[in-house]
């Protein structure tokens, strides 16, 4: 793929996205540092950049109180950053040049293309249509939902927490403006289940949105759905199923011994669906048993499906790669999935981002094992109680910030600078995605005619 002439140089899709992101954490920083978008002295430097990077990657790892630290400005900043992060910012600006009337150039194909996906033949402008609509209809019904069960003294702030909440869950954000995120509600069915929706159809994906929405309609192009389609749908129900069950397994005689049962089924499966990337919990997640933590772990890891609001390695390259290994299991050189061939490049892909996925965990925890050891014991009170403590809270930490997830056990306000910046690329890598950020700062070059002697390597 060449760069594409633009009007400040050459830019391939990949270099776009990145920059487009970087610019608006830059702008929103700048937002957020500014005294009014604080209710009480005005945030650091790191603090902003911390506050914008999270919000923008729609991760909701916090240094600062949402609700009690910023004022409504800042807290409308933090909003419109969620908005634009997880929609992305090349959709807006080639939504603008559709209903401009404008025709759409490559690059900018290319880029929404690389951004969302356009799998089962839609368009660009299609897509794009679906996008808005679908998360707008969404977000604005989910706000409604929320504000009628929403504690407040008037109906606007009823309503304005109502459409706070509901843009970070379809977003899968995880802000809130609540200290204790949405443990008030644990026992609200209405709440849990308006969230959990809002939180599963955002990390669906919008092309997978796009044919769930073609399909209900009876368009005559969804009679049956695509391969991307049906792996992420199977893929995340598995995930939620089997999460919900083994959080409820491992919890019933902890976090939710003093629930009963239809609450503590409710608690268990929110739980499984919020891990998987949104970041609210009804649950206290510093409480929560090693192996219950474990499997969050695995969750956030995974994260959603490919051209949603989620991040993590995505459920299509997991689908992909446990099809990878089945079919070298049965001696097959073919993969397959639901009676179709997965095409070589799509299993190298999947390989290729878990693999970048492992390489730059590895790298960020040794870094945070690094920068956080320095602190001593009066600074890890309250967070952990030794050495070994740390190291499971900082991968727990590494990998909801790579997950763009945003739960955490209590290391985030505590961490040191240096550990802060770390936390920081982790989140602007898990919501671009390492592949897209190792094409950006890399040159492409063609494929070239020749090729090296084969060699040998003895596998494992």
């Amino acid at each position: 793929m060449n760069d594409v002439r633009y009007v400040w140089g050459r830019w391939s899709p990949a270099r776009l996205i990145v920059v487009s992101f970087a610019s608006t954490i830059a702008v929103g920083t700048l937002l957020l540092r500014t005294p009014v978008a604080s209710s009480g002295p005005a945030l650091g430097w790191l603090e902003a950049f911390f506050t914008a990077t999270s919000a923008t990657c729609v991760t909701g790892l916090i240094v600062v109180d949402t609700g009690r630290d910023l004022s409504m400005f800042g807290q409308v900043v933090v909003l419109a950053l969620i908005q634009l992060g997880g929609l992305g910012i090349m959709s807006f600006s080639t939504l603008g040049l559709i209903a401009m009337g404008k025709r759409l150039r490559l690059h900018h194909r290319m880029v929404v293309a690389s951004t969302l996906g356009t799998p089962g033949g839609l368009t660009i402008g299609s897509l794009l249509r679906h996008v808005i609509g679908i998360s707008l209809a969404f977000e604005l019904i989910g706000a409604l939902l929320l504000a009628w069960r929403w504690p407040a003294e008037t109906v606007g702030e009823a309503l304005a927490a109502g459409l706070f909440h509901s843009i970070s869950a379809f977003n899968n954000a995880g802000f809130s403006t609540r200290a204790d995120s949405l443990i008030g509600f644990q026992g609200d069915g209405v709440v849990n289940s308006v969230v959990m929706v809002l939180i599963v159809c955002g990390g669906l994906g919008f092309p997978v949105l796009a044919e769930i929405s073609a399909w209900a309609r009876g368009s005559d192009k969804a009679r049956s759905f695509t391969l991307h389609t049906k792996v992420a749908l199977s893929v995340s129900a598995a995930l939620i199923g089997g999460g919900a069950l083994l959080i409820f397994l491992l919890e019933a005689r902890g976090t939710l011994a003093h629930l009963a049962l239809p609450q503590q089924l409710m608690a268990s499966l929110f739980q499984a669906v919020t891990s998987r990337t949104a970041g609210f919990n009804t649950l206290p997640v510093g409480s929560l048993h090693a192996a219950t933590l474990f499997v969050v772990l695995l969750l956030m890891f995974v994260g959603g499906s490919p051209g949603s609001t989620a991040g993590g390695v995505k459920t299509t390259s997991v689908g992909v790669l446990l099809a990878f290994v089945r079919a070298r299991a049965r001696g097959r050189e073919s993969v397959d999935m639901f009676r179709r061939s997965v095409s070589p490049e799509d299993v190298r892909r999947a390989v290729a981002v878990v693999a970048a996925a492992v390489a730059l965990l590895i790298l960020a925890i040794f870094g945070l094992l690094v920068t956080e050891h320095v602190r001593g014991p009066a600074e890890l009170a309250g967070s952990m109680a030794d050495e070994s403590a740390l190291a499971h809270e900082v991968v727990f930490e590494a990998v909801s910030a790579l997950g763009t997830v945003g739960l955490s056990t209590g290391l985030t306000r505590s961490l040191t600078s240096p550990g802060r910046l770390i936390i920081i690329l982790l989140m602007f890598v898990g919501r671009i995605g390492p592949l897209t950020i190792a094409m950006a700062l890399g040159k492409i070059h063609s494929p070239g005619t020749y090729r090296y002697p084969q060699g040998r390597v003895i596998p494992g």
